[in-house]
């Protein structure tokens, strides 16, 4: 039996130009900031004994028995037990710490613990970043899914990133080692739950149709990646500043596609915003999910108590990416 634990992440800058179809078409390329986060996916993989009169078994928000990887209805374990040829019978299990489809990356944090538990599986010993290049690679190109590349890097890698987009080229930034600012950071954020699960593809489709009208925006949410960037290396590190900059970015992102916000995450924001926070943002595509606020802990406190029947947590940001957390065959 494998077991695999792959976190979720945050998204706090640049999201969208993570897509290939920003970064592969723009001399600048994309740029991200990210974290991975202690909430999990787990993918539980172990062979189906010859009793069964079924190949492949799998249990996530729905159950399949099927004889045929052909025939298996989730694309992404269908695609990679293709990709690996698979031959034997195999029994797979999917369960989480938060719901999916409420952009914390659980798509990818899935895609990214499913290719880790067959890595060691079957003793293919597939380095980080082949990990991670397969999970793109699977969900963009296999999948067919408008998806952007930050969320397989990051839950393959763990830690505090700046992730770097090129065509062809990914490069990271280890952003770990400024453990003074990111306490900052974690001390003084929260995560809402909007209550809206969403699937993402409507709006993912209609903000990748619209790339190339909005490339102002999209070369300003590159700025301010930088800049903020440049706020986490600094020694005058302002956490105020810090969350203006969030909210001014989350302003422009509501920009890319009318898809992005409803009228209950805007007011979700605005009380947050009335109550003394220093910025906000949707986390993923839009229109559902989670929150990320940023306002210090009297602020935080007000917050909660205004917001007493949503699910509230602090962000702490883990520094390990997907991991085999039992790994006997």
């Amino acid at each position: 039996m494998i077991i695999s634990k792959t976190p979720y992440r945050v998204s706090f800058f640049g999201g969208g130009t993570d897509y290939p179809n920003w970064y592969e078409n723009n001399i600048k390329g994309g740029k991200t900031i990210c974290c991975s986060i202690n909430k999990y996916s787990y993918i539980v993989l172990k062979k189906l004994p010859n009793a069964f009169n079924y190949n492949y078994r799998i249990r996530y928000y729905k159950r399949e028995e099927v004889n045929k990887i052909n025939n298996i209805k989730h694309p992404t374990i269908r695609n990679l037990y293709k990709y690996f040829n698979v031959k034997e019978k195999l029994d797979l299990v999917h369960f989480s710490d938060l719901p999916a489809a409420t952009g914390i990356g659980s798509s990818s944090a899935f895609t990214t613990g499913l290719i880790n538990a067959i890595n060691k599986m079957y003793n293919l010993k597939l380095s980080k970043n082949s990990i991670f290049k397969l999970a793109i690679d699977i969900e963009q190109n296999y999948n067919k899914e408008n998806i952007g590349s930050q969320d397989q890097v990051i839950s393959t890698v763990g830690g505090f990133k700046t992730i770097n987009f090129k065509k062809n080229k990914i490069n990271i930034l280890n952003l770990d080692k400024y453990r003074k600012n990111l306490s900052k950071i974690q001390e003084n954020s929260i995560l809402i739950y909007s209550g809206i699960q969403r699937e993402s593809s409507t709006v993912t489709a209609d903000l990748v149709s619209k790339i190339s009208k909005k490339k102002n925006i999209y070369s300003e949410l590159l700025n301010l990646t930088t800049e903020a960037e440049r706020m986490l290396k600094s020694r005058e590190f302002n956490i105020k500043q810090f969350g203006e900059l969030l909210s001014y970015s989350w302003s422009l992102k509501k920009r890319t596609s009318d898809f992005i916000t409803n009228d209950k995450i805007n007011n979700l924001c605005n009380i947050c915003l009335k109550n003394g926070a220093y910025g906000v943002k949707l986390l993923g595509a839009g229109y559902g999910g989670f929150i990320l606020v940023v306002a210090n802990q009297r602020v935080i406190t007000k917050i909660k108590l205004s917001l007493k029947k949503h699910y509230i947590f602090p962000l702490n940001v883990t520094y390990k990416g997907t991991q085999i957390i039992h790994g006997n065959n």
